[in-house]
Formats: structure tokens, sequence, C-alpha cells
């Protein structure tokens, strides 16, 4: 997923930029979409593009899938859309199930 203001900076607002392919350190990625404009994530500072943190291996260059299994880390911030029906506090709940054992 890349940012609008990336979208209108690298691809001049091309239509035909979703699908296309982007290459991040030598690998090719294909892009899925645009965000909204405005739409900055979770961060205080521009983000460019965002990818799914299963791919941090191949972005890091780093075999390992340490990353997502290390319990030391508290940078990890995640963004989820609500399935309709589904409430804020069920979620919390049920997040707070799954990660009791951690």
């Amino acid at each position: 997923m890349i940012s609008h203001a990336f979208w209108i900076r690298r691809f001049a607002a091309a239509a035909d930029a979703v699908g296309s392919s982007l290459r991040i350190n030598g690998r090719p990625y294909t892009i899925v979409g645009v965000t909204e404009e405005g739409f900055q994530g979770n961060t205080f500072i521009g983000t460019d593009l965002w990818v799914p943190f299963a791919m941090a291996p191949h972005l890091t260059g780093r075999a390992s899938m340490e990353l997502l299994t290390a319990h030391g880390p508290v940078w990890h911030l995640a963004i989820a859309r609500l399935k309709d029906g589904v409430t804020a506090a069920q979620v919390r709940d049920e997040l707070n199930g799954l990660l009791a054992p951690l």
C-alpha cells in the first residue's frame, strides 16, 4: 500500500500505479492500493508505503523471523478495521485472551 502523497510524487497520480511493481531493496513488490489523501497511519512522521509485517525478513535482509516471535520489542503497532457487528470491547477482550500467555 502506498501513500497518496507518494502516489502523486512518484507515479504522477497514474491510475495504473495500482497493480504495478515497485522495487524495494532490489525486490519487486506489487502495489495493492493507495491510501486516502492525508492518511498517516499510526506514525507522526510521513510514511510512503506499508507492507505486511511478515515481509520484514525480505525488507531487512535478515532471514529469520525473530521480529515476529521476539517478546521484547514494544514498537509493534497494529491497525485494524472492525468487522460489521463487532465492538471494540469484543476485540479488546479477544486480544487480551490471546496475548495473556505472552
